[in-house]
């Protein structure tokens, strides 16, 4: 069967090569999906090497990663069972988090749990990055198989989960089984889980499942007759059913249950064919349908004692079942049976179970050692339809008055018994005309969904709650509210948080309660990268406590000077006190400019100056250790930035005496941080790529640290591309762009995502240009996404990543184009100046020109630019320049024909590369030396390309040391 050949393939792969593979499962109801997969996994079993943990989504299950759960529950079981010593071997680094996320893994490991004070939305990343490290370790060691079924009742939660577990670089080696209905196009999850970008760089492989062939068909209702009555086999009716059913298994097992000889050719549409299930419900007695559609309104595997209990089976009729009236709803009798003990119910509806379960309707099965719903316990009947489309017409066959009952008995019944999941008990309530019992409901699952991390279900349920809250009850509005916008904060959807935090903002009770709600406002607008809205937001709360805001970029710098001046003049002296000492109002002025000066810094450097220079001054009047921290690094980083070394380092010895007396981990990771930075801007670019990368780790443990995260890592990833670690950045980029994306963090997202697509093009081989293309479709959609007033640090990138990409696909014009586009505009001129050393656009300019020049653009003028610029970079205090010029020297040699002094130039440029770990610019530098026949320096130059996969490095060469061949 190819189906099952597809599916073994994968397997293999997974085998041999410890490699990821995943395949999507789809087709319409009752094609034989789970049977297929069933049969694969059986085969499977056969392998005592192999762990399978499987999972499914159930239509009203309310548990947070839908199907994940479900597996995660397997897994849980698959520890238990291991001796504790290889239990601990598989505990993962991040094994706190990773029991928030998911708490039954706590049974395996009891002494991994503790709470932590950590940013939601990095807590879930971190308990991500455990459970993948989980899956990795069990896949190093045996075959591992996850399957989740029913996918098309998963939340976007649970498809973001799946995408980031299985996302490059390092995905858990294992065969990863997804089914679902082909219902992409109505479903966000599936939606999500086959998009273009979550299946980017992955071996993902479709797997369609049709409807059986004509034959196909016609063997499968041969062999279900001959299993009802093997003396009477009917090759006509067989035939009658095959047709009819249209290749769809199920309504063939259908027909035969009923044995339709006569009505067998009848219509085959899918009204006809449901209509062929609702008929044999109809034809059930009145014990029967109740339970059945009991069952078929609880959706899932429900215990047996609910059921019973929502039947009202309290031996108050002859049957032992009690009747729903029909008419309004309070009219319906109350669910006050006492709890039915297994195996010991009436026995009408014993024998009732038994006729659905043997009609192929129901199934019954006990809750052993296995995932099962909540409220189930070892040993427990379970009920569930035997599909899910006999749930469905059993669902349809009742009344509206009758789906009422239904849904109110089955949430008492639940509520009495207990165990029952609080979101599927307020759809319960809620469908059953009991509002005030369904907003309860619906407000404990919001909260429990946040406590997971499932930030997305969350906020659906928090919003499902707001349309449930009487008109009297302010006071709980008001708080929903208020956590709605914290999960859509914790969703990345920061700007809609803080629209919903400025609207709670004048009910507040006190005018500092509601400047305090517009400050955390304003500090997600400029953290999301809204910096108009931010900065519109933040101006009259700093007014509020009076805090002179300037308007217009010249004040801004004005207000800079003016505060320097005094901050000169004073100095940085400072009378150490404790918070409590200082007086409240003051401390409040220092917050409002805090909320949004960390975000600012990482997008332009004047108006966050401007409030770094205010807030310095009035952190260093209170005296209080953690404001002056934050304060004094930010001023070190502008001492280093301009070439005040001397100064930086001394700032920097104050804040470090400082934090010594302050317990809070986020503010050592800051002075960690900073001192990566200042490696960075010193040229020591291997010590600043080592402190990045350990920071990353330290950052695991440490809360409220997520600006530090996206700073540094934004940082990290442009160092290692000084360093030409270009194939880290292939590995690492897409990955961190996606978190960024997930997490809101704008300025990180368009950052990395500009250094994606420049990366992509040194990867563009020598095949067609439209790669090149797609890189530079890449950036025109992040400047459509980036559109603030003010020229930022993200545009510079941008222009940046542009004049790269042009060079690299060998157009040098547009790369001028490019260069000038900043170069000549006053505001771009200045912010590009202010960005980090690495960043220097009159060198990209001159290289630009350079190339230009070799290709006969302009030559006159370009040469004369190119001179220009490089007596600019010999006057500047960039570690990088200097060798950067003498490269330029070279170009410009090489361009005029004198290669004698251009292999000089070369030699000289090598030198300083290789001092600075370039290997980058060395390689190109090597490669042409190599031209003039250095041959060891080509063999050098190409370790380095094949090292790092370039397969086309002329074009590097050419970008980033351009020359004339010999």
């Amino acid at each position: 069967m190819a189906e099952l050949e597809l599916l073994g393939a994968a397997f293999d792969r997974v085998r041999e090569r410890v490699a990821p593979v995943s395949v999507h499962v789809q087709g319409h109801s009752g094609q034989g999906k789970s049977a297929l997969i069933s049969q694969f996994l059986t085969s499977l079993r056969r392998d005592g090497d192999v762990v399978l943990l499987r999972g499914r989504c159930l239509e009203r299950e309310s548990v947070p990663y839908k199907g994940v759960d479900a597996v995660v529950d397997a897994l849980s079981i698959y520890l238990r069972r291991l001796e504790a010593i290889e239990a601990a071997r598989l505990q993962p680094r991040h094994v706190a988090p990773l029991l928030q996320l998911f708490p039954v893994l706590g049974d395996a490991w009891p002494d991994g749990a503790r709470v932590m004070d950590v940013d939601p939305g990095e807590l879930r990343r971190r308990g991500l990055a455990g459970l993948r490290e989980v899956l990795a370790r069990v896949g190093e060691r045996h075959p591992l198989v996850v399957h989740v079924d029913d996918f098309q009742w998963a939340d976007v939660d649970s498809a973001r989960l799946i995408t980031e577990l299985m996302r490059p670089p390092d995905p858990p080696p294992m065969l990863l089984i997804i089914s679902f209905r082909a219902e992409v196009d109505e479903r966000e999850a599936l939606q999500l889980l086959t998009a273009a970008e979550a299946v980017s760089g992955r071996d993902v492989r479709a797997l369609d499942i049709g409807p059986l062939s004509g034959d196909e068909a016609r063997q499968l209702a041969d062999a279900l007759m001959r299993e009802r009555d093997p003396e009477r086999p009917d090759s006509g009716a067989a035939e009658a059913f095959a047709r009819r059913a249209q290749g769809n298994p199920f309504y063939i097992g259908q027909m035969v249950q009923m044995v339709m000889g006569d009505d067998a050719h009848t219509s085959s549409t899918d009204a006809s064919l449901d209509r062929l299930v609702a008929r044999r419900i109809v034809a059930l007695d009145r014990i029967q349908r109740r339970i059945l559609a009991t069952v078929a309104v609880a959706a899932g595997p429900t215990p047996l004692a609910v059921v019973l209990r929502a039947c009202g089976a309290d031996g108050s009729d002859d049957d032992g079942l009690a009747t729903y009236p029909e008419g309004e709803l309070e009219t319906r009798p109350r669910s006050s049976a006492s709890p039915v003990v297994p195996g010991r119910e009436p026995a009408a509806i014993a024998l009732a179970i038994a006729a659905l379960v043997d009609a192929n309707l129901l199934l019954r099965h006990a809750a052993h050692d296995e995932p099962g719903p909540a409220g189930s316990q070892d040993g427990a009947t379970l009920l569930e339809a035997a599909h899910d489309r006999i749930r469905f017409v059993a669902v349809g066959e009742l009344s509206p008055a009758e789906l009422r009952a239904t849904h109110l008995a089955l949430g008492e019944a639940f509520e009495a018994l207990g165990g029952g999941e609080s979101e599927a008990l307020a759809e319960h309530f809620a469908v059953g005309g009991d509002e005030a019992r369904a907003l309860d409901y619906t407000q404990r699952a919001a909260a429990d969904a946040a406590a997971a991390l499932a930030f997305e279900r969350s906020a659906q349920l928090y919003r499902r709650a707001l349309t449930l809250v009487p008109g009297d009850q302010h006071e709980r509005r008001r708080g929903l509210e208020l956590a709605l916008a914290e999960q859509l904060v914790d969703l990345g959807r920061g700007a809609e948080g803080a629209a919903m935090l400025l609207g709670l903002a004048p009910g507040a009770d006190t005018p500092q309660a509601s400047r305090e709600l517009e400050r955390r406002a304003a500090s997600e607008l400029v953290k999301a990268g809204y910096l108009d809205e931010g900065m519109d937001t933040i101006t009259p709360v700093l007014r509020a406590v009076g805090i002179w805001h300037p308007r217009g970029t010249l004040m801004a710098i004005v207000g800079t000077l003016w505060n320097r001046l005094l901050l000169g003049i004073r100095g940085y002296r400072f009378e150490p006190r404790q918070q409590s000492e200082v007086p409240p109002q003051l401390l409040e002025r220092i917050d409002t400019l805090l909320a949004t000066k960390t975000g600012l810094s990482h997008h332009e450097a004047i108006f966050a100056g401007y409030q770094q220079s205010r807030a310095i001054r009035l952190a260093l009047r209170a005296g209080e250790a953690r404001r002056l921290i934050r304060c004094l690094v930010h001023d070190a980083a502008i001492h280093v930035a301009i070439g005040r070394k001397q100064k930086g380092r001394a700032l920097m010895a104050v804040a470090r005496e400082l934090v010594q007396g302050v317990s809070e981990p986020e503010y050592h990771r800051v002075i960690e941080y900073v001192t990566a930075n200042h490696l960075d801007h010193s040229g020591d670019w291997l010590g600043a790529a080592a402190e990045f990368e350990q920071l990353q780790e330290r950052l695991d443990e440490s809360p409220n640290s997520g600006w530090i995260r996206g700073a540094s890592t934004v940082q990290w990833m442009y160092v290692s591309k000084l360093l030409g670690r270009y194939e880290l950045l292939r590995a690492q980029l897409p990955e961190r762009v996606a978190t960024a994306r997930d997490l809101g963090n704008r300025h990180e997202h368009i950052s990395l995502s500009a250094l994606l697509a420049h990366t992509t093009a040194i990867y563009v081989g020598a095949g067609p240009e439209s790669e090149f293309e797609r890189c530079r479709r890449s950036l025109a959609e992040l400047r459509e996404q980036w559109q603030p007033r003010q020229i930022t640090f993200q545009h510079i990138i941008m222009a940046m990543a542009e004049v790269e990409i042009a060079l690299l696909a060998g157009d040098p014009g547009e790369a001028v184009e490019a260069a000038e586009r900043v170069l000549g505009n006053t505001r771009a001129r200045i912010v590009a100046t202010m960005m980090p050393s690495h960043v220097d656009f009159y060198e990209l300019r001159g290289r630009s020109r350079v190339r230009a020049a070799l290709e006969g653009i302009d030559t006159q003028r370009s040469l004369g630019l190119v001179r220009h610029d490089l007596a600019r970079l010999r006057r500047g205090h960039k570690p990088q320049v200097a060798a950067q010029a003498i490269a330029l020297e070279a170009a410009l040699h090489s361009c005029l024909g004198d290669q004698s002094a251009a292999e000089a130039a070369w030699r000289s440029a090598a030198a300083s590369f290789e001092t600075l770990a370039m290997a980058a610019h060395l390689a190109s530098v090597r490669a042409r030396l190599a031209a003039l026949g250095d041959h060891q320096a080509g063999e050098l130059a190409r370790g380095y390309f094949e090292a790092q996969g370039i397969t086309a490095p002329a074009r590097l060469v050419d970008t980033l040391a351009p020359g004339r061949a010999p």
